[in-house]
């Protein structure tokens, strides 16, 4: 395993790879105003294994594809570390657990984390990546929510979610999270038609979900209350 993940780390990749350099272990983008680092995490089949990676460059204009990462960042402490081809980089144990969770037994993820993409001792840098945020999570494929390792009942909130959101898929209110439609759910919302055939489905979904709520309602405010929803800005 350890001879294929020094492979791994090895292979060519289609982009390039930022080098090292005496600046520090982020290499200079070619413009902090117009080019952001991903970190490409290679595959492991368990999840005590060293995390190992790659930094690519890409613009933000057009970027290869990519998720992005909303976590926490817990104790400022760097006591943990991922490795990359002849340097590491030293990271909290909110990002290490983060990226064990995530990292995938069989095949690579490319991620966009600001603690590890933004070089945080180059304020300039910091200055102009952060601006470039809202083009970052809106290009990306996904955002990725880390809220933590599961305690407090967080799973049977997750399931919750889970059933919930099927729900409403199942009845179609995804078509509505569009600028153009959404003004139309409102009336759905507040019952404005009691006879719609889907205002009935919707209300009956509604009644059902606060029934889940109240029986569950100690480990939903338990998982509310994370880090996490207390940022300044989540997203």
């Amino acid at each position: 395993m350890f001879n294929f993940l020094k492979k791994a780390v090895s292979t060519s990749l289609s982009d390039t790879p930022n080098p090292s350099t005496a600046a520090g272990q982020h290499a200079i983008l070619p413009s902090a105003a117009t080019h952001i680092r991903l970190l490409k995490i290679y595959p492991a089949g368990y999840s005590w294994v060293l995390i190992y990676c790659e930094m690519l460059t890409t613009p933000i204009s057009g970027p290869m594809n990519f998720q992005a990462l909303s976590y926490t960042w817990g104790p400022a402490a760097r006591t943990y570390s991922l490795k990359l081809p002849e340097t590491e980089f030293r990271i909290t144990q909110s990002l290490d657990e983060a990226i064990r969770h995530l990292r995938n037994e069989d095949e690579a993820i490319t991620l966009w984390i600001d603690q590890i993409c933004i070089n945080q001792e180059d304020l300039q840098e910091k200055s102009l990546q952060i601006g470039l945020m809202s083009q970052i999570y809106s290009k990306a494929q996904r955002v990725l929510v880390w809220l933590g390792p599961a305690e407090s009942g967080s799973d049977t909130v997750m399931d919750i979610w889970s059933r919930i959101g099927q729900d409403a898929r199942d009845l179609g209110l995804e078509s509505f999270y569009t600028d153009e439609k959404f003004p139309q759910l409102q009336p759905i919302i507040i019952n404005a038609d009691p006879a719609d055939p889907l205002t009935i489905e919707f209300q009956a979904l509604f009644e059902k979900s606060r029934c889940i709520y109240r029986d569950s309602l100690d480990t939903i405010i338990a998982w509310f209350q994370r880090p996490w929803f207390k940022r300044v800005w989540v997203v």
